[in-house]
């Protein structure tokens, strides 16, 4: 929840996965280093400490998310799951309609789980914050959302899980502040 704007909201309710130099784009890492390379840097590592990093670091290519980053923080810096979709659906570009879809792809209840406890994190130490995301796993791992997802991707692994309910229009404010309880 602390990445530029709303990038780290995006991701979260997303599950995009960002590798390389979009991780340092994202201010996950510092330095893009080339994987042939890592042998030397460990060594360098052992014997010259963190300052010799930046002698292996490449040059970034360009953020793949940057022609995005506008959008990104305009829907996502919405206050409601809800406002987010209709952000989305506002937009008008393949980019937000095929985001849209991603987002109605999954479970209702999953997509305010993680915004509230993504909102909720930006404000905590990481050590709070990943206790508080180890008590939603615990009860997300007993909610029959859960269930039906592995249903859906593991045991019948037809991909066509039965959310309930089905759309996040649908979903009840009251349920989802109960798995914070």
């Amino acid at each position: 929840p602390r990445m530029p704007g709303h990038l780290g909201l995006y991701l979260g309710l997303t599950g995009l996965r960002l590798a390389g130099a979009d991780a340092v784009h994202a201010g996950l890492a510092t330095h893009l280093v080339k994987k042939d390379d890592l042998p030397a840097l460990r060594e360098a590592l052992a014997r010259d400490g963190a300052a010799c990093v930046a002698g292996f670091a490449q040059t970034l290519p360009a953020f793949t998310l940057a022609p995005h980053r506008d959008t990104i923080d305009r829907c996502f810096g919405k206050p409601t799951v809800p406002e987010i979709f209709a952000a989305l659906a506002a937009e008008g570009t393949d980019w937000a309609a095929a985001t849209l879809k991603e987002l109605r792809a999954v479970s209702p209840s999953s997509v305010f789980w993680s915004f509230e406890i993504l909102k909720r994190g930006a404000n905590m130490s990481l050590r709070a914050a990943l206790h508080e995301e180890l008590k939603l796993t615990r009860k997300v791992a007993f909610h029959p959302e859960f269930h039906e997802g592995v249903r859906a991707a593991l045991v019948d692994k037809d991909r066509k899980p039965q959310w309930n309910p089905a759309r996040v229009e649908d979903v009840d404010p009251a349920a989802i502040a109960a798995m914070f309880e």
